[in-house]
């Protein structure tokens, strides 16, 4: 029993590192960070998005897509074709 337990306890899994990462939105169409950066043992991020602004979320709030460069282009048009019950997400 006790060399299951062991071998639990090195699965890939419980060797998981979740980095949490909060970026805050403003009216003013801008995010409070630049850039994200997180530690190379991090192996999932938990990224909060927060809208700070004074107005409305449904006026002023943002979503946040993370594409490689080369997708942003059809991930912006695709979200544009979209609507607010969709967060403005495919």
């Amino acid at each position: 029993m006790a060399v299951g337990l062991g071998a639990l306890m090195l699965a890939p899994s419980a060797m998981a590192r979740v980095c949490a990462v909060s970026i805050d939105s403003t009216d003013q169409m801008s995010f409070s960070s630049r850039e994200i950066k997180v530690a190379a043992d991090c192996t999932a991020v938990d990224l909060t998005l927060r809208h700070t602004g004074k107005l409305a979320v449904t006026a002023m709030g943002h979503n946040w897509v993370l594409t490689r460069s080369a997708d942003y282009q059809p991930v912006a048009m695709a979200g544009m074709r979209m609507t607010l019950a969709d967060s403005y997400l495919p």
